[in-house]
C-alpha cells in the first residue's frame, strides 16, 4: 500500500488531480426547449393559438343524467350529426350543451337541425350572438319623441 507524502494531502489522492486547482462547474444543460414562450424574446414573431368555435343547445325537456359523460355525449353526438368534428361536449351548470368544434364549417354543421330524437327528447340551438349596448350620457331627454 502507498504511503501518503507529507506534501500530498488526501483530496490530490481521492481525486487523482494536483492539489490547488480551481473547481470550474460544467454548465447545466437544460431540458426545456427554446421555443417555449416564456423564453423566446419579445421581437420573436409568436404563434396564435387555435381558434375554436363554440355552439350551445338547450334540452326541449333536460339532459338525462346518463347521458352527460363525455364518451357518451360523444356517442349520441355521432348518431344524430354523424360528419361531425367536435373537440370538446359537456353539460354546464345552466344545463345547456356545449360542444367546441375546430373550424366554421364544423360549427355550422353542428348547428343545423337535429334529430327529434336528439338526447331523448330534442334539442334546439341557443342564439349566442354578440350584444351591443349603447349608453348615452348628458343627452337631454326632449331630443327624444314622447
Amino acid at each position: 500500500m502507498n504511503q501518503l507524502n507529507q506534501n500530498q494531502n488526501y483530496s490530490q489522492i481521492v481525486s487523482n488531480q494536483p492539489a490547488n486547482q480551481v473547481f470550474h462547474p460544467k454548465p447545466i444543460r437544460s431540458s426545456i426547449p427554446k421555443n417555449t414562450p416564456h423564453l423566446q424574446s419579445p421581437n420573436m414573431p409568436q404563434e396564435e393559438p387555435k381558434k375554436s368555435f363554440i355552439s350551445k343547445f338547450v334540452s326541449n325537456s333536460f339532459f338525462p343524467n346518463e347521458q352527460k359523460s363525455y364518451l357518451k355525449l360523444q356517442r349520441e353526438i355521432k348518431r344524430c350529426k354523424p360528419n361531425a368534428n367536435i373537440i370538446n361536449a359537456y353539460v354546464n351548470k345552466k344545463n345547456e350543451l356545449v360542444i367546441r368544434t375546430p373550424s366554421l364549417e364544423d360549427n355550422n354543421y353542428i348547428s343545423e337541425p337535429w334529430l327529434i330524437d336528439a338526447f331523448t327528447h330534442g334539442i334546439k340551438a341557443i342564439d349566442s350572438s354578440p350584444r351591443y349596448f349603447l349608453a348615452l350620457h348628458d343627452v337631454p331627454p326632449s331630443l327624444f319623441d314622447d
